[in-house]
């Protein structure tokens, strides 16, 4: 009996140690792409309970997983989220690959952080009412190695213009991509 191989192309940088101290640049979309988390009104966020409880959920990500850091910026828009991550791994910590039934992430890692904050969140939002059961958040996530102060800046910027830019931010489902356009999520 074979075994499933998951066919699936990862948008992880080759070779990269994800448990790097050092600054992330995440992006983490709503399932479908839904806006479930409030709306842009004059080009400012206003979040409803579950972006309200996206965000308390963030703040406290410090809080839930050690040698991790994401007091830095951090938005809540309609169908996503942007946020900066510092890991800070500590000296002597072990390092090693989970173990379990699900897919190996390792322990320390980005994706550990990314998971932890996924199913925390989406554990609040489910208590919300109209919320049960609802496929929050899609399968994997975007980010961007932030290798210089200057890039952190530009980084910075973008989160914090986002939702001023919602018309033009290819996870708006009304936005069109110019015909040649490529997504600009801050890694330019």
């Amino acid at each position: 009996m074979s075994v499933p191989v998951h066919d699936r192309r990862s948008i992880r940088l080759p070779g990269w140690d994800y448990r790097r101290g050092g600054a992330y640049f995440v992006t983490i979309c709503t399932g479908g792409r839904l806006c479930i988390f409030g709306d842009i009104v004059d080009e400012r966020m206003e979040p409803n309970p579950a972006g309200e409880a996206v965000e308390r959920c963030w703040r406290r990500l410090s809080r839930r997983a050690t040698g991790v850091r994401a007091d830095d910026t951090f938005v809540v828009m309609p169908n996503h989220v942007h946020g900066i991550v510092w890991l800070d791994p500590p000296e002597g910590t072990d390092r090693g690959p989970e173990t379990g039934s699900g897919p190996r992430v390792p322990k320390g890692s980005l994706g550990a952080v990314v998971r932890t904050f996924k199913s925390y969140s989406a554990r609040h939002i489910h208590r919300l009412p109209g919320h049960a059961g609802m496929d929050v958040w899609q399968r994997n996530y975007y980010e961007t190695i932030v290798r210089s102060d200057v890039h952190l800046e530009r980084v910075r910027r973008y989160i914090l213009d986002n939702p001023r830019r919602w018309a033009m931010d290819p996870p708006n489902p009304s936005y069109r991509r110019p015909v040649g356009g490529r997504p600009t999520w801050g890694d330019g």
